[in-house]
């Protein structure tokens, strides 16, 4: 309690470890990629995900229901990094700047981006995503399949503007 004042400020602290850590891995990815938008959402989802099976327990905090003090500045700055890196890459896919996209197709397509990668991460690490094939270990069915289903999940990031022939 001297550090951190209470359990609620510890956890806050590894939570916002959590996320400058997945920020740095996807910048790292982003740095070794193409200039291919598909290529750079692809990279920091294999980065995400990565990052997430390295680390389960951290990530479990930052994800988990556990009591993180959601007003801690460290900790918002953290989160909005992280999403902000996902948000300009989709903006880059869409190729269109900050603000010519409808800001509710940016949101869908961000929690869809997000939704997608997090999910794979959760499912491997509570080793639930093997049921699909079990006769890969992890590192292969990481190295193998993930990649495809993330590249299989790209072109779905879409507006719905487009979609509905608005565009």
């Amino acid at each position: 309690s001297h550090h951190f004042g209470s359990v609620t400020g510890l956890l806050t602290a590894i939570a916002t470890v959590t996320f400058d850590g997945l920020c740095d891995a996807q910048e790292a990815a982003l740095a070794e990629c193409a200039d291919n938008p598909q290529a750079r959402i692809q990279a920091i989802g294999m980065a995400y995900i990565r990052y997430a099976i390295a680390s389960p327990a951290r990530f479990r905090v930052a994800f988990g229901q556990v009591p993180l003090d959601r007003s801690d500045p460290a900790l918002m700055t953290a989160a909005t990094r992280a999403l902000g890196i996902l948000a300009q890459e989709i903006r880059s896919l869409h190729g269109v700047t900050k603000d010519s996209l409808d800001e509710r197709d940016l949101e869908a397509s961000v929690a869809l981006a997000w939704s997608a990668v997090h999910g794979i991460a959760q499912l491997l690490i509570d080793e639930h995503l093997f049921v699909v094939a079990p006769t890969l270990d992890r590192d292969v069915f990481v190295g193998e399949l993930v990649p495809r289903m993330l590249a299989m999940g790209t072109g779905s990031f879409v507006s719905t503007s487009a979609v509905n022939g608005n565009n």
